[in-house]
């Protein structure tokens, strides 16, 4: 009976053993698609004709690329070999609009600030001229502002007085996974083995690559359509010299 394959399949990634411990496999969620390339450069020989007189298989390369439409924390911080994950992120507020009071002192206390981190700019909201933020030792003058970012307090000047302005800041949570990086000596790899299996028609298709790594990571944003984040893979032999083992009904 033919063979048929249709759809992404599921692909799991599963960090090599450490001190002899096995780790735990990483599901490759809402998975968008994937695909496995394998490849060898030629070499040809040449002499005064126009076509070579004899090719050989030399190098060869095995990678591929997987899509997926969900955000995991634990994808990020298995990739990025040498991140930490820890529970907790930044949130952010976006053009959260608040009038400058009418009379002294020309303050504004934004709404997550018992949590506020991190000062992403304003502008007035009536007309969408930015403002500018000055030292807080500083004299404020129209159109400008000082911040104090322990309380999330911002001052205005006197002449700005009754005006609509929209904030957009970073707060903490204690929710979410905040993954972090530092700088890693160059050759610092998470080795994974890599598991692509279909069985959507009944009969199964699929790819177990024994080690491979994965050297880019892409999180492209649209401003019409849902991140997608893009893994890039290569695959080498492992220390018995296995490559792949690919799967079929036939």
């Amino acid at each position: 009976m033919s063979q048929y394959v249709f759809g992404s399949g599921i692909v799991t990634f599963t960090p090599a053993p450490i001190a002899g411990v096995k780790q735990t496999p990483l599901r490759i969620a809402t998975l968008k698609e994937v695909s496995l390339d394998i490849s060898q450069a030629t070499k040809e020989l040449r002499g005064d004709k126009v076509f070579a007189v004899d090719a050989r298989k030399a190098a060869g390369t095995i990678s591929g690329k997987a899509k997926t439409g969900q955000v995991k924390g634990a994808l990020f911080n298995l990739v990025m070999t040498g991140s930490t994950m820890t529970t907790g992120q930044e949130l952010v507020a976006i053009d959260e609009v608040h009038a400058i009071p009418s009379s002294t002192a020309y303050e504004v206390t934004v709404t997550h600030a018992a949590t506020y981190s991190e000062d992403m700019g304003c502008f007035f909201a009536d007309t969408g001229i930015p403002l500018e933020r000055v030292d807080a030792l500083a004299t404020v003058a129209e159109g400008q502002y000082q911040l104090d970012e322990t309380s999330g307090e911002y001052t205005f000047a006197v002449a700005d007085k009754g005006l609509d302005v929209a904030f957009s800041y970073c707060y903490t949570a204690t929710t979410g996974k905040t993954i972090s990086l530092t700088n890693q000596l160059m050759g610092s790899d998470t080795k994974f083995k890599m598991l692509l299996m279909n069985n959507v028609t009944g009969s199964t298709f699929g790819a177990r690559l024994y080690s491979v790594i994965i050297p880019k990571l892409s999180i492209p944003q649209k401003s019409e359509d849902y991140m997608e984040i893009d893994l890039d893979f290569t695959a080498f032999c492992d220390a018995a010299g296995r490559v792949i083992d690919i799967f079929t009904a036939e």
